[in-house]
C-alpha cells in the first residue's frame, strides 16, 4: 500500500484542525505539497485543545491504557519525536510550553516500595530511566507533597507541553509553509471518482479538489459520508486550571491515583488538574461537582492546592476505537477509495503520539522509506 509519492503541487485536503490534522499537514506542506486544512469549529475546542499535555508513556503503560500490543513502545517513540520537534519549535522562536522536568508517579499513600520496583522494571523494559524514591528522597524531590506518601517513582525523561500553544505554533508554521487553514468549515462527505478520492464537499456546498484526503476529525471521523472506518467511541473528560503561589507549584508532572497535576511553563502558579473519563459521552457540560471532586483529589496529593483559586474548568472528548488502538495510514479494501488516509482514535495518548503519527502518515503519502511503526496501526480492511 505504498503511495506513488508526493509531487510538488500535489493537492491534499485534511479534515480536522487538531494535532492529528495540523501536524501531518505541516510536514506535507514543507515537503512541497499544496495542503488545505478544514476545521469545522470556528475556534479550536477539540481533544487537542482540551488536553493536559503530558508526555508520559510510562504512566499510560502502568495504568493499562497502553496495554494493547505495541502502544507502550509507540508512546516511548512519541516522546523521542517530541524531543526532536521541541528543538525545531525553539529554533523557530515558537513557545510550546515545553517542560522537560520529569514525572513523579504515585500509588496509594501507603503503597510499599515493592510496587514502585515493579513499575521501575516496566520502565526498564521500555528503555526508560526510572528511580524508586523512599519517603525521605520523595519529599526532598517534592517538598509540598502530602506527608502520608511513603514512596514514589521518579521518571526524569518524561515531559509536558501546553497543547494550546502547540496548536498555535503548528498553525503558524503551516501557514508560513504555504498551507491554507479554514476554520468554521465543515466537511460533509468525500468526493470519489473511479475508485479514488478526488476531493471533499463542504457544508456550504463548495467542492474542493484534492489528490489525497486525510481524515483527522477526532471522534467524528467515522461520521463523514464516504469514510469507511469503524465508529469511534467518544470519551468525555473534565479538567480544571488552578492558580497557586509559584513556590507551591511542583517542578514535575505528578501522577497519582484519581488525578494528575501538570504545571505550566510561562504561567507562574498555574497548574492543570485532570481528568475524568465518561465513555459514550460527547457533551460539553461542566459539572461543578465533578470539578470539586477533581480539586479534592488534587489537594489530597498537594495540600497547598487547598489555597488555590480555580481559574477555569472545561471538557474535551477523546476519540477511542473499540480496541483502544489508533488508526494511522491508508484505508484499504473493497470499500476504500484510493488516496484516503486516517489519523484518528488516539484516545488518551493523542498529544504524546501526535508527532510520531504525523511522521508515519506524511512518509506514507510522500512515498518515503518505512520508519518505525510504519504499518503497525493501519486501519483494518473495509
Amino acid at each position: 500500500m505504498r503511495s506513488a509519492g508526493t509531487q510538488k503541487g500535489m493537492k491534499i485536503a485534511v479534515i480536522g484542525g487538531g494535532l492529528m490534522g495540523l501536524w501531518p499537514a505541516l510536514d506535507l506542506a514543507q515537503a512541497g505539497a499544496s495542503v488545505a486544512v478544514f476545521e469545522a469549529a470556528d475556534a479550536p475546542r477539540g481533544a487537542s485543545w482540551a488536553a493536559a499535555g503530558m508526555l508520559a508513556p510510562l504512566g499510560e503503560a502502568i495504568e493499562g491504557a497502553g496495554a494493547s500490543a505495541g502502544l507502550p513502545a509507540f508512546g516511548v517513540y512519541g516522546l523521542e519525536c517530541w524531543r526532536q520537534r521541541a528543538a525545531v519549535f525553539a529554533r523557530a522562536g515558537l513557545d510550546i510550553g515545553w517542560r522537560a522536568k520529569g514525572s513523579l508517579l504515585l500509588g496509594a499513600p501507603d503503597a510499599a516500595a515493592g510496587l514502585y520496583a515493579e513499575w521501575a522494571q516496566k520502565a526498564a523494559g521500555l528503555g526508560l530511566e526510572a528511580h524508586v524514591l523512599d519517603g525521605a528522597a520523595l519529599h526532598r524531590k517534592a517538598p509540598h507533597l502530602a506527608k502520608n506518601f511513603k514512596a514514589g517513582l521518579w521518571v526524569p525523561g518524561e515531559a509536558s507541553v501546553d497543547p494550546r500553544l502547540v496548536l498555535s505554533a503548528l498553525r503558524a508554521m503551516f501557514t508560513a509553509a504555504g498551507g491554507v487553514y479554514q476554520s468554521g468549515c465543515a466537511v460533509t462527505r468525500l468526493r470519489i471518482r473511479g475508485g479514488k478520492v478526488c476531493g471533499v464537499m463542504l457544508a456550504d456546498g463548495t467542492a474542493f479538489d484534492a489528490d489525497s484526503v486525510i481524515v483527522a476529525a477526532g471522534y467524528e471521523s467515522g461520521a463523514i459520508e464516504g469514510v469507511p472506518v469503524e465508529p469511534l467511541i467518544p470519551v468525555k473528560g473534565q479538567m480544571l486550571a488552578l492558580c497557586v503561589p509559584p513556590e507551591g507549584v511542583p517542578d514535575a508532572v505528578i501522577r497519582a491515583e484519581g488525578a494528575y497535576i501538570v504545571p505550566r511553563s510561562g504561567a507562574p502558579g498555574r497548574v492543570i488538574v485532570g481528568a475524568t473519563s465518561a465513555p459514550h459521552c460527547a457533551d460539553s457540560h461542566i459539572d461543578p461537582q465533578v470539578s470539586e471532586d477533581l480539586r479534592s483529589k488534587a489537594i489530597a496529593v498537594l495540600p497547598d492546592l487547598a489555597k488555590a483559586k480555580v481559574l477555569s474548568s472545561w471538557s474535551g472528548v477523546r476519540p477511542r476505537f473499540a480496541d483502544g488502538r489508533p488508526r494511522i495510514g491508508p484505508c484499504h479494501g473493497a470499500n476504500a477509495p484510493q488516496g484516503l488516509y486516517v489519523n484518528a482514535g488516539h484516545y488518551r495518548n493523542g498529544v504524546l503520539q501526535a508527532p510520531a503519527s504525523a511522521q508515519i502518515l506524511s512518509a506514507l503519502i510522500m512515498g518515503a522509506a518505512d520508519g518505525p511503526f510504519a504499518k503497525d496501526f493501519y486501519p483494518p480492511a473495509c
